[in-house]
């Protein structure tokens, strides 16, 4: 004799039983911190179930792969997202700055802690932090955006700059929206177009970085006047987006004449001298563009203390440069003292204090004075071993080095 279904067939004892029970609803945050702890495979038909369009819409996002992360920021999110200790490897990681133009580890932490929950519950890793991150990215706030734009970016984040330009693009919508009501200056909007730009530069969108450099030049010289800080940047920033390199070498030095007299104490000053620098050796012209390195390095250490990242790019330049220019004796003194202080402040095996001391090495062989060569060949695969291990392409390149 057939079994009797326990489940009630009419129609309308097929709406009750579909109809949602209010005792049942969730909070809106507990459906994210459900999305950040399933698998993929499921988040499509959890996008089904979603409680709202919106929560719908990102995990079908999420799901579909339209929105996604670098793998490397992904791990980065996830060793923030511990409470419990990083890894063998993220410890090895941030004994130090991650890269000379980096910050410390500690100031990331500090960044992390004020995007506020993207999808951890109870200090317990999630399988994703993408669901928490688009959340953040569509509906958080200025501050929120702000810092994920600085904890993602290329100057002192984890280069990310996919998800640099949505945050800064998200960021410049809600500045905009507040200057219409009052809640904003126009100095803080162009503020933000100047990183919005920069944002467009780094996924080399020229046009639209072209665009926003322009209005932000056009604004600062209105509000400030053009001899401003704010006014001379964004002058420089479109100079360099001239179509020829000439052009953009001249107008770069009426900009540098102008700020050496009335700016002489902003670093603007001295980025646009390293800048003239770089596109004078570029077209050969080495003792000008030594002349420009040289000024700018000047003005930085006004400025800035001797491990600030902008002295040591300089230093770094101006070694290459009489490298170069076969001037061997200068070019190791401008390594010489940018290898001091990485060594001081980032350690021995850090990856920059490494490629200083292999720019020596490559100075060194060329003099044929191969015993010291040698010395700082062994230093720097020393390191590679120690930071890399002995199969990692670099090491090997480092070996390779060394034997020849």
């Amino acid at each position: 004799m057939p079994l009797k279904s326990s489940v009630a067939t009419t129609p309308q004892a097929f709406e009750r039983a579909i109809k949602p029970s209010p005792k049942i609803a969730l909070p809106d945050d507990m459906w994210w911190e459900i999305v950040t702890f399933v698998d993929a495979e499921s988040l499509p038909a959890l996008a089904c179930a979603c409680k709202t369009t919106r929560d719908a819409e990102i995990a079908r996002k999420v799901a579909s792969g339209t929105f996604s992360l670098m793998p490397s920021t992904e791990r980065y999110l996830v060793e923030f997202a511990k409470k419990e200790g990083y890894s063998t490897y993220f410890q090895d990681l941030f004994a130090s700055p991650t890269r000379s133009d980096v910050c410390p580890h500690q100031k990331w932490e500090a960044w992390f802690a004020q995007l506020g929950d993207i999808g951890t519950v109870g200090g317990k890793v999630p399988t994703s932090v993408t669901a928490g991150v688009l959340s953040l990215v569509k509906y958080g706030s200025r501050a929120q955006l702000e810092v994920l734009a600085n904890l993602c970016g290329k100057e002192e984040g984890f280069d990310d700059v996919a998800l640099t330009l949505e945050a800064r693009k998200r960021v410049q919508k809600i500045l905009e929206k507040a200057h219409e009501a009052g809640e904003a200056t126009e100095e803080e909007v162009l503020d933000g177009v100047m990183a919005l730009g920069k944002a467009y530069v780094w996924v080399e969108e020229w046009d639209e970085c072209h665009a926003c450099f322009v209005r932000a030049r056009e604004g600062f010289v209105r509000l400030l006047g053009k001899d401003s800080p704010k006014s001379i940047n964004a002058a420089h920033r479109v100079a360099w987006q001239l179509p020829s390199d000439d052009e953009r070498i001249v107008e770069s030095k009426r900009l540098w004449e102008m700020a050496r007299v009335s700016l002489p104490d902003e670093a603007v000053t001295y980025d646009i001298a390293n800048d003239v620098g770089i596109g004078l050796w570029k077209k050969g012209q080495h003792a000008e563009a030594k002349a420009f390195y040289v000024a700018a390095l000047e003005g930085y250490r006004k400025l800035f203390e001797d491990e600030h990242k902008k002295i040591l790019a300089t230093l770094n330049n101006l070694g290459a440069l009489l490298h170069n220019m076969r001037d061997y004796e200068g070019a190791l003194d401008y390594y010489r003292q940018a290898l001091t202080v990485k060594e001081k402040v980032l350690g021995r095996i850090h990856p920059t204090t490494l490629m200083t001391i292999m720019n020596m090495a490559s100075v060194y062989k060329r003099t044929e004075d191969f015993k010291k060569a040698e010395e700082m060949y062994r230093l720097a695969l020393d390191g590679r071993e120690k930071s890399l291990g002995k199969h990692h392409e670099k090491t090997k390149k480092c070996a390779k080095n060394l034997a020849a």
